[in-house]
């Protein structure tokens, strides 16, 4: 069963909006009221309760929730523990729930995860590679390096068995060194990787110090496929596992490869309804689940609008040899200044499918093969930074 127009894939809720205890220089989240210290972001158990009882209300076959900030371990192991007791109270019999956190893992301690562990979360890992890449972008609120913390809290994970994967965000520092993150992050136990490019403008439109490239990221991209092939394909790499996905039976295997952006629903921590991560503005609100449901939200007028913006501005588009795989990109990654440009990526993403396509056909090829079964497709096609997968991320069959 595939949800409808009317049923969100995922609801990405933000319980602490963007409060957070890293101050990571390309947080595109990070306001600059966030920075000065505005007050303190909760979201409320009213909130809550109705947001988690109308979302399992949808008739759906895995209802999904991925828990992002900012840094949502912030409202503490308690309000996990509400959020799995209210679950089971609301969910009907046989819901399934899939729960997935993404964390910079520092605040991670023996409770939380044991709650994480018992309640089967998949927890996605924000590391951007050996100590010398990441801290240079990832910095504590103090100031210090943060590297080691979140090697600590993921070591509390795996100690435990919790499905953990790694979320890499690439960025000016990182991106010339694809191998050595691809080994690092694997070196520390990660079997699910996820690259996630860095692309931020400023309020005048020009690319912020740490946006990178789209030739950068195409060679970070060819980078990984390389590192993963020469790896036995033991790995799964959600870029590559996202175009064979597309391969295999042209369905997209993330947002940005859909012809329509309209998968999932943002709420903050006041409840509020946005359509995308990249889209949380005053403009773009939707309603509030204190008086609309997820399925309201999704057929709004501000949804349908922002759903339409997916269309190619490019030209160029038109006849791209890869346009059946990429289908024009990431809205939010278009340049400001230009009213039809291509996809900030796009060079890169082009120079990437060049390179790896024919490899990715043969192995899209043979998994439909009859004596093969398809690799482990890991995440939801609306989540820009964690992926929850249903398959081991049940909370409960509820009832």
């Amino acid at each position: 069963m595939t949800p409808g127009p009317r049923a969100p894939s995922l609801l990405l809720v933000k319980p602490a909006g963007a409060d957070c205890n890293f101050r990571c220089d390309y947080c595109f989240y990070l306001d600059a009221e966030a920075r000065a210290g505005a007050a303190r972001r909760r979201m409320g158990d009213e909130v809550l309760e109705r947001m988690i009882a109308s979302y399992l209300a949808l008739d759906l076959p895995v209802h999904a929730f991925c828990w992002q900030g900012g840094e949502p371990t912030l409202m503490g192991v308690d309000f996990f523990r509400r959020v799995t007791e209210l679950q089971e109270r609301h969910g009907r019999p046989g819901t399934v729930v899939a729960n997935s956190l993404q964390t910079n893992a520092a605040l991670i301690d023996d409770a939380f995860a044991d709650h994480l562990a018992e309640y089967r979360f998949l927890v996605g890992c924000s590391l951007d590679g050996p100590p010398h890449l990441h801290d240079r972008r990832r910095r504590s609120a103090g100031g210090g390096t943060t590297h080691d913390r979140t090697v600590a809290g993921l070591r509390r994970l795996q100690a435990r068995g919790v499905a953990v994967n790694a979320l890499c965000v690439v960025h000016d520092v990182n991106a010339g060194h694809p191998r050595e993150v691809f080994d690092h992050l694997v070196g520390l136990g990660f079997d699910h990787l996820q690259f996630l490019p860095c692309v931020e403008f400023g309020p005048g439109g020009a690319p912020r110090p740490w946006t990178i490239s789209g030739r950068q990221w195409g060679e970070f991209l060819i980078g990984i496929f390389e590192a993963w092939r020469d790896g036995g394909l033991a790995v799964s790499v959600r870029n590559l596992d996202a175009v064979l996905q597309r391969l295999v039976d042209d369905a997209p295997g993330d947002c940005t490869m859909d012809d329509s952006c309209r998968q999932y629903l943002v709420v903050e921590h006041d409840g509020a309804y946005y359509p995308c991560d990249f889209a949380v503005a005053p403009d773009r609100c939707l309603g509030n689940v204190m008086t609309m449901t997820p399925a309201e939200a999704m057929v709004t007028a501000g949804m349908a609008e922002f759903g339409r913006g997916k269309a190619p501005t490019s030209p160029a588009c038109g006849d791209c040899r890869h346009f059946d795989v990429c289908r024009g990109g990431c809205p939010a990654r278009r340049d400001p200044r230009e009213a039809t440009a291509r996809e900030w990526l796009c060079e890169g993403t082009l120079a990437f499918l060049d390179h790896a396509r024919g490899g990715l056909q043969e192995l899209a090829d043979a998994i439909r093969g009859p004596l093969h079964a398809p690799p482990p497709f890991h995440g939801s096609p609306g989540s820009k930074k964690c992926s929850p997968c249903p398959s081991r991320a049940p909370i409960a069959d509820a009832g």
